[in-house]
């Protein structure tokens, strides 16, 4: 019997000062956090790919309270089938709680408890549910704005910055770190404030890539200019 070796991410909770702004057009990681960080911008990407690691990828989550922190859950999900999702955090888990997630190399299975194993894959997104609070203007809401529904198709709940660079500057030395609005787009009792700090996730041994489409259609083109290369080589040696 072979022996799997395990893929492993620390996450963590650490709370983080509140700090709001008005649109994500503009919005800067260093308003988010309320911190000077160098103005580091919205990469634009919606999903997070592990890095090869020998001894396990490292990890760390930012929780941000919000006013629907009591309530908020936070997981991954896969990026090729969405309703595969595995909760990180609960409205039970407060600053400063941890946990370990771990992949298994060659199924792509994730997993807090070991009797619940998800097949997350080793590209996946991240998804906020505030959906509890629908009342007062939650909902379901993914890094990827196109999968979010209603008026909130094509609305972006989530921005995410490359942060590998800063050496430090945010605990846990995360290499991505995303930002969370959790209030629907024409929520009415509570008004949609795009603030993106109500709750903030940072992650390390990973990096920030397209949303699975592209994925496909660059793999397509590079097999594509394989092909041709080889085409090439034929006529060559003819």
């Amino acid at each position: 019997m072979r022996e799997l070796a395990i893929s492993i991410l620390a996450i963590c909770v650490i709370a983080f000062p509140g700090f709001s702004t008005s649109a994500s057009a503009g919005i800067l990681l260093d308003d988010i956090l309320d911190t000077p960080l160098g103005s580091i911008a919205d990469s634009g990407m919606s999903y997070v790919s592990l890095l090869p690691s020998p001894t396990g990828t490292v990890a760390s989550i930012i929780l941000e309270d919000a006013g629907f922190a009591s309530t908020n859950r936070m997981g991954i999900y896969n990026a090729v089938d969405p309703s595969k999702m595995l909760e990180l955090f609960s409205g039970s888990d407060s600053a400063g709680e941890s946990l370990m997630i771990m992949f298994d190399p060659f199924t792509g299975e994730a997993w807090v408890d070991p009797g619940n194993k998800v097949d997350i894959g080793f590209t996946f997104g991240f998804y906020l549910d505030s959906i509890a609070t629908s009342n007062k203007g939650g909902g379901l809401f993914y890094s990827d704005e196109n999968l979010n529904d209603g008026a909130d198709l094509g609305v972006e709940h989530a921005l995410m910055f490359e942060t590998r660079h800063l050496n430090g500057a945010i605990s846990g030395y995360p290499d991505v770190v995303i930002g969370f609005e959790d209030l629907r787009f024409d929520s009415t009792n509570y008004q949609y404030d795009g603030d993106y700090d109500d709750m903030v996730v940072g992650v390390s041994g990973v990096r920030p890539v397209p949303e699975p489409a592209t994925i496909m259609l660059l793999g397509l083109g590079s097999l594509s200019l394989v092909r041709r290369k080889r085409g090439l080589g034929k006529m060559l040696r003819a």
